[in-house]
């Protein structure tokens, strides 16, 4: 029983990656046994997920706006590249189109900052 209970949390953690909504949700569906300090863990990793997804949609996006053109190779996808505006060339492996290359660009610039 208990490990439903674990796994509809975990549920409604996936949920919030979603939707800004979630936290209602969760309030709505924690169950009754759950302690206040487990409710505030969840709840807190819930804000934390949030805000660093805005920030990862954040930078993508501004990522996006500085993609000029996508240099693709079909029979060598590791040699694939994004032309930035500015003139960079970045490696992007294995990616096909710009809203894809965004994101790992930006995966890649927010890991570099974390590091």
């Amino acid at each position: 029983m208990k490990e439903n209970k674990r796994n509809d949390l975990i549920k409604l953690i996936d949920i919030s990656r979603v939707s800004n909504k979630a936290k209602e949700e969760v309030k709505k569906q924690v169950p009754k046994e759950v302690t206040q300090s487990q409710y505030n863990s969840v709840m807190g990793n819930l804000e934390s997920v949030l805000k660093a997804n805005e920030r990862f949609y954040k930078k993508a996006n501004a990522v996006y706006k500085t993609i000029k053109c996508l240099e693709v190779h079909n029979y060598a996808p590791e040699m694939n590249k994004a032309h930035l505006k500015n003139g960079d060339i970045v490696k992007i492996p294995q990616i096909f189109s710009i809203e894809n290359a965004a994101n790992y660009i930006a995966k890649q610039e927010l890991s570099k900052q974390l590091n």
